[in-house]
């Protein structure tokens, strides 16, 4: 479900890119916190609450 979410956003961003011209710098960027914040919430899925 998590991963579900995650391919939307990736589209999301995928269409505002054409939607607003965004130069292949600020795509880049835009992208690679894109990634490095799927990683940090990835990371935080399969924590379990201690008893």
């Amino acid at each position: 479900m998590v991963a579900l979410t995650f391919v939307g956003i990736y589209v999301i961003l995928f269409a505002l890119k054409y939607a607003i011209g965004m130069t292949p710098l600020k795509w880049a960027a835009l992208l690679t916190i894109y990634i490095f914040g799927s990683f940090f919430i990835f990371a935080f899925d399969a924590f379990q609450k201690a008893e």
